[in-house]
């Protein structure tokens, strides 16, 4: 409407296309607590909104008989390998993702547990990237650092180049389980520290 103005549902798509996952409800919750219109925000007031997002904690919901209810409810991690054949994955949670327009192929979740037993939150790791280093020819002997042999001279080396892809044939591995409980341990002794003080 070349008003210079964006209202929450505009603010809302533009956050979904960066990859942001919350509903228009929260979205709304957010405008509405900092004394904004939604209908209409103009750039200062998009500013302070935008500043108030980035910083803002992220909260995901907890639907019963999800992955979060069942970690939340077992005090024990759960590791999904494959999101699309795991069967404690719902269709539902699937189609969501979907939906939501991001894959899912991967999960790591591990509770928090207080010192005194109880489950306190729980960390969420998704789609583990793994990092290739690809191995190129080289010269056996005599070569420049980084340089490149003769073709087909049967010399293997590391290049500097590397690839990042997404790990969806064998997700998270039991390094990463051990790395995710040490993580949530370090989580609940902050999280007891923060409520002493």
């Amino acid at each position: 409407d070349h008003s210079g103005c964006v209202n929450s549902l505009q603010v809302y798509h533009a956050l979904r296309q960066l990859g942001w996952t919350a509903e228009l409800a929260q979205v709304e919750h957010i405008i509405e607590k900092l004394d904004m219109p939604i209908s209409g925000l103009d750039f200062g007031q998009f500013s302070r909104l935008m500043k108030t997002i980035l910083v803002e904690e992220v909260r995901l919901r907890v639907r019963p008989g999800g992955s979060r209810v069942k970690v939340l409810n077992s005090g024990r991690m759960l590791n999904v390998r494959n999101v699309m054949a795991d069967e404690r994955i719902s269709d539902e949670s699937r189609m969501r993702y979907q939906l939501r327009g991001y894959d899912v192929m991967s999960l790591l979740l591990a509770p928090i547990i207080s010192s005194d037993g109880k489950v306190i939150g729980l960390v969420e790791l998704v789609n583990k990237e793994i990092i290739d280093e690809p191995i190129a020819p080289t010269a056996q002997t005599g070569g420049p650092p980084g340089g490149h042999g003769a073709e087909g001279d049967g010399c293997l080396r590391r290049s500097t180049s590397k690839l990042v892809r997404r790990n969806s044939e064998y997700g998270f591995n039991s390094d990463d389980e051990r790395l995710l409980r040490m993580l949530c341990e370090h989580c609940a002794i902050f999280l007891r520290h923060l409520s002493d003080s």
